[in-house]
């Protein structure tokens, strides 16, 4: 028992603390019109604690910096543009990115020269500059284009609340007693749900704002918990369509939680001439990331099993509390700016 109350100490803890969507990508896109004339824009993360991110590049040699807009926020990025008058052309160029953080921890670099072709980078903490060189072909990289599967993979292991959601399936089906051909059904209806949003919103233009979707996410965890406290009330078997059917449950959901995803990718953008493989790739981050979530919970859940540490009855109660816990006060987070803007 006192085992379970640690874990229920730290889960709340960690629901009390967690948001949703915060780290994300800085976006630089460089534009050369002729040689030494360079139009800069770069997107900036606006994060929900921190504010606008810090960071900022620099170039060697200095260039001479005129017509630098004001900096506009539109939602949870901001935009600057300006443009640079260098002495040596941008392929002589390095860049430096500075004031990276924990929440922005990596940047996508896009390089237009002014004879057509492109560069593309990624820059992080660890390797924050570059050489600017043309390229030899126009194509993305692939090294630079696989950036966007460690963007997915960070956007749902750091996604409290969708993570939440699919804690909330699991819960869902071993209560309902269902075996590993129901978690499969109901991951995969979950993964396509969200990926066809996902698409329609990047590569069709169909999207929702995005406060409202922030607050419809957080309230179909708290339904979840519901449905499932409402369960764990009763020893009978449930008979609800959640317990029935939970992969159509997740089908449905997986739908909403595809616009937050989407809101996520479109405000660190997308390469230009590679729209279709970015979207690919993070969509493939996301599930990478979301089948080694379940997989720890399962493993988990064997070996609480095996070493009688946990009975999973209380188990169950405790992450119910936890997601009715956090959905709720996301929810009320959320819903102010979800009516006011």
């Amino acid at each position: 028992m006192n085992v379970l109350r640690a874990v229920l100490w730290l889960l709340v803890l960690v629901a009390g603390a967690a948001h949703a969507h915060e780290i994300r990508p800085i976006y630089l896109q460089l534009d050369e019109h002729q040689a030494g004339e360079i139009e800069v824009l770069i997107k900036l993360p606006v994060l929900r604690d921190e504010g606008i991110a810090a960071a900022y590049p620099v170039f060697t040699p200095v260039c001479a910096e005129s017509r630098r807009a004001p900096l506009r926020q539109t939602g949870s990025t901001a935009i600057q543009t300006w443009r640079l008058h260098c002495a040596q052309p941008l392929a002589a160029m390095e860049l430096r990115i500075e004031g990276f953080s924990p929440l922005t921890p990596d940047a996508l670099v896009q390089t237009r020269f002014a004879d057509g072709t492109e560069q593309h980078a990624v820059l992080s903490a660890a390797h924050p500059s570059t050489a600017l060189r043309v390229a030899d072909e126009e194509a993305l990289p692939g090294a630079a284009l696989s950036a966007y599967v460690a963007i997915g993979v960070e956007h749902i292991l750091l996604g409290y609340d969708h993570l939440l959601f699919v804690l909330g399936l699991v819960l869902v089906i071993w209560r309902a007693g269902h075996g590993a051909r129901a978690l499969v059904m109901t991951i995969t209806g979950f993964t396509v749900a969200h990926s066809l949003t996902l698409a329609l919103a990047i590569a069709g233009g169909v999207s929702l704002p995005g406060a409202p979707v922030e607050a419809l996410i957080a309230l179909s965890i708290l339904m979840l918990a519901v449905e499932l406290a409402r369960s764990l009330r009763s020893e009978a078997q449930p008979q609800g369509l959640t317990f029935r059917r939970p992969w159509i449950v997740a089908f449905v959901f997986g739908l909403l939680h595809g616009f937050g995803f989407a809101g996520a990718l479109q405000d660190t953008g997308l390469p230009e001439h590679a729209q279709a493989a970015a979207l690919l790739l993070f969509n493939l981050g996301v599930e990478l990331g979301q089948l080694l979530f379940v997989a720890m919970l399962v493993a988990a859940y064997r070996l609480g099993t095996r070493l009688r540490a946990m009975p999973m009855a209380r188990v169950s109660l405790a992450m119910t509390w936890l997601l009715g816990t956090a959905s709720a006060a996301w929810f009320l987070d959320r819903l102010l700016p979800a009516v006011f803007t």
